[in-house]
């Protein structure tokens, strides 16, 4: 009675290897790269749309059908620029220490609880 005792904890949901979830080994959250590459795609895919637009000529014979994909390549390119500026700032904000269950036990209280930055 009245001693103190030491006790470290690993929780992991029923089944789930070691470093399965949404976190990767290094604490960092995997979304600020799924969005960079989303953006980064986002831009790529407005660029190559952009480059095929045609416009329609004045002079000389004139096509039945030209395809005008500018206005899209503009809408997508801007979507991926803010995609981007979206994941650096995750990247950039993302916390070391990913959230997470904590447990507290002292010789009186026992405390479960989740902590970390939101």
């Amino acid at each position: 009675e009245g001693k103190t005792t030491e006790l470290a904890l690993t929780l992991r949901a029923n089944g789930a290897p070691a470093g399965a979830g949404a976190d990767s080994p290094g604490g960092r959250s995997r979304l600020p790269w799924l969005v960079l590459g989303a953006g980064g795609a986002a831009v790529l895919t407005g660029v190559v749309l952009f480059a095929l637009d045609e416009d329609v000529s004045t002079e000389g014979a004139q096509s039945r059908q030209y395809n005008d994909f500018a206005p899209e390549g503009v809408a997508i390119g801007a979507v991926g620029l803010a995609a981007l500026g979206v994941g650096a700032y995750l990247l950039l904000r993302s916390p070391a220490q990913p959230a997470g269950p904590r447990v507290s036990l002292s010789p009186d209280h026992a405390a479960v609880g989740w902590a970390g930055v939101f």
